[in-house]
């Protein structure tokens, strides 16, 4: 399970990119559809949430992207009436005919089934990588436990680190110097240990991105 849990964690990471370039896509295309077939729709946001001329706007790119391309449909639930339309948001006033919208659906259809979709189809590909993440990180792992001491053994040195502080307690003019020396030397290995694991991580990540 670890190369398949690695996989879906890249993938969802490119998928995360694609989602924001197609979000700027669609919101792009259906706003030039909007303006040009309905020109004189000039409020978006009515009353109703579901009257609100962002739906519309989404809906045609959006479903476009599936080869949906709704080219004999658009005309559908119109008024000609200008009072109709403008009292009632449920209602759209009928498509205006321009020729680069079509020209633009033709460019919007192909760049997005043929270039973004293949785009993320491509970067999934991360199998062989997945593997190799996944056995450095276990690598870490491996190394992380060798240094410590196996259960019930690892409570043994607390035992002794209390009673030292129990000792340290009752000596109070050295109480101060030795905690500092303590504190001090805490810090000390964990940022030594914070370097090393960090190293570690920077070397495989170099040998990762260059293979």
């Amino acid at each position: 399970m670890g190369p398949t849990i690695i996989m879906i964690k890249e993938m969802l990471k490119d998928l995360l990119r694609f989602l924001f370039i197609a979000v700027f896509v669609v919101l792009g295309v259906g706003i030039y559809y909007h303006a040009n077939i309905w020109p004189d729709h000039q409020s978006i946001w009515s009353d109703d949430w579901n009257n609100w001329r962002i739906w519309p706007i989404i809906y045609f790119p959006y479903w476009q992207l599936y080869a949906e391309l709704n080219l004999d449909t658009l005309d559908a639930n119109c008024t000609k009436n200008r009072t109709i339309w403008e009292n009632d948001p449920s209602k759209n006033g009928c498509l205006q005919e321009d020729w680069t919208v079509q020209a633009i659906a033709g460019i919007y259809v192909l760049f997005s089934s043929l270039l973004l979709v293949n785009l993320v189809i491509a970067m999934f590909r991360v199998r062989e990588n997945s593997e190799k993440l996944w056995h450095f990180q276990r690598y870490t792992v491996i190394c992380d436990y060798n240094r410590r001491i196996p259960s019930p053994f690892n409570l043994i040195p607390r035992l002794v680190q209390l009673i030292f502080l129990l000792k340290r307690d009752c000596s109070c003019d050295i109480k101060i110097g030795h905690t500092e020396i303590d504190l001090m030397n805490t810090k000390e290995k964990r940022k030594k240990s914070a370097l090393q694991k960090n190293f570690q991580k920077i070397i495989s990540f170099r040998s990762y991105n260059t293979k």
